[in-house]
């Protein structure tokens, strides 16, 4: 693939993901024995993301048509 998208026989784009709240998610963490961890938080809505770029950042929304 890359191969190909580098003749620009294909265009390659590569996806990635993100989820953000206001309600941390910390499934581990160091602490000393005699010291109290804590985070503040808030109830809240979250936002879930995802993207697709090329290598040269050429990005693919929603939005975007190609004709046929």
């Amino acid at each position: 693939m890359e191969r190909l998208s580098e003749s620009g026989e294909v265009d390659l784009y590569y996806g990635d993901e993100a989820g953000v709240a206001l309600e941390p998610n910390v499934p581990y963490g160091w602490q000393f024995g005699d010291e109290e961890v804590s985070m503040p938080s808030e109830r809240g809505l979250g936002i879930n993301c995802f993207g697709l770029f090329t290598r040269s950042n050429k990005k693919l929304d929603g939005d975007e048509r190609k004709d046929d």
